[in-house]
């Protein structure tokens, strides 16, 4: 539920820069519409990393799986089947939850900006 307070009702006092033709502000520059929103630059850096850790992880949790349930040659991968898993699922979790973050900042959502993400330097 969005909560926005009440403002007061405007008197003659507050109306005197307004043309009594159509209610448009006279003073064109004082009626152009600035844009909060800063546009920040990106840490491409910091987005190849969070994007190679989501793709890396989500591929050796593939090559697990398939493993597993017997689609590559079992004998010759068996022993590398749990590392995969381990190593991708340490890779996929955090990749996933920046690039949902990343995702939030592109969308433009309050309160999701480039510095919730640990930068690379």
């Amino acid at each position: 539920m969005r909560r926005t307070g009440y403002n007061s009702l405007k008197t003659e006092r507050d109306q005197s820069n307004y043309d009594n033709i159509d209610g448009k502000i006279e003073d064109v520059e004082e009626a152009k519409f600035i844009d909060c929103r800063t546009e920040e630059k990106p840490p491409y850096k910091t987005l190849f990393l969070v994007f190679f850790l989501f793709f890396m992880g989500f591929f050796t949790l593939i090559v697990s799986t398939l493993i597993f349930f017997g689609h590559l040659d079992e004998k010759v991968y068996a022993d590398r089947m749990i590392p995969l898993m381990i190593l991708g699922t340490l890779m996929f979790i955090p990749g996933a939850y920046y690039i949902r973050i990343v995702y939030l900042v592109v969308r433009g959502r309050d309160g999701y900006n480039y510095e919730m993400i640990p930068t690379c330097s």
